[in-house]
């Protein structure tokens, strides 16, 4: 029974892996997992973390479970230290391939992967994550 288990929460949380794979081709092996924000969880600490490693200059990744209408949404920023960010997000229904121009569709157009523009500028969202100012 504890193998059941285990692969229903695997199972459960496949755009949180989905994203993260995505996150991690532009943080690297050593960035600094700034955590996963979770539904109903807060999330200053990991937006403190993207700031302080950004300020750093140093690789990090994180990402935050969103409230969807009627999908399941995880958004996602990573930077590789160098002072590029890009923005991952999964929506469980999928983009429209006009989502946005500046950004590119994976994984059979549930991911939308999007560089931040430049210079950096973070801003907290409604629903509480942090995200790329356009």
């Amino acid at each position: 029974m504890p193998l059941l288990l285990v692969f229903l929460s695997c199972s459960a949380d496949k755009p949180g892996a989905i994203v993260y794979q995505y996150l991690r081709q532009t943080g690297g092996d050593g960035a600094r997992d700034c955590g996963y924000v979770r539904l109903g969880e807060s999330a200053t600490e990991a937006n403190h973390c993207v700031e302080d490693a950004y300020r750093k200059r140093l690789p990090f990744a994180v990402r935050y479970q969103v409230k969807g209408l009627d999908s399941q949404l995880v958004v996602g920023l990573a930077g590789d230290g160098t002072g590029r960010v890009v923005s991952v997000k999964y929506d469980s229904e999928g983009w429209d391939r006009s989502s946005n121009e500046n950004s590119s569709l994976a994984e059979n157009n549930h991911l939308l992967l999007t560089a931040c523009p430049t210079p950096i500028q973070f801003h907290v969202s409604q629903s509480g994550y942090l995200a790329c100012r356009d």
